[in-house]
């Protein structure tokens, strides 16, 4: 959940790839670099669709992340299961391992976290599955 005073509450829906604070595209002209360390900023971009480019992907190296953790808000944009990049940047090591004592398990935790619903969510899927898709003589299932 994010803070009331969340101050990019108004702008969540313009990230994308083009956006002048998406680190990809940063590094791609040149206004910053892994080594910046003036003038941090207060929220950076992230960019990891489908169709992301090689700038994007620095996001998964050691060196960029030392200037990326020294930034107060990371703004994900996401359709990628990215977590198996996460074990390549070293300094991720140490707490990975403590979350996920046993590596191959992280999906199957995640999955379980993010595909159980709490009751009140379940509740409202039943709710509607039995008030119109119950009787139905063929249903199709729509991952969004």
């Amino acid at each position: 959940l994010l803070p009331l005073d969340f101050p990019l509450t108004d702008q969540l829906d313009s990230f994308n790839k083009e956006h002048e604070r998406c680190y990809g595209t940063m590094l791609k002209k040149h206004s910053i670099n892994s080594t910046t360390t003036q003038n941090i900023m207060s929220y950076l971009c992230l960019y990891l669709i489908h169709d992301y480019e090689d700038h994007d992907k620095m996001f998964f190296c050691e060196e960029d992340q030392n200037l990326i953790r020294q930034v107060p808000w990371l703004v994900f944009n996401a359709n990628l299961y990215f977590i198996p990049s996460l074990w390549l940047i070293p300094s991720f090591q140490t707490e990975l391992i403590k979350l996920f004592p046993q590596k191959e398990t992280v999906f199957h935790h995640l999955s379980r976290y993010l595909f159980h619903p709490t009751n009140q969510v379940w509740g409202m899927v039943t709710r509607s599955y039995n008030a119109y898709l119950s009787r139905a003589d063929e249903t199709l299932g729509i991952q969004v």
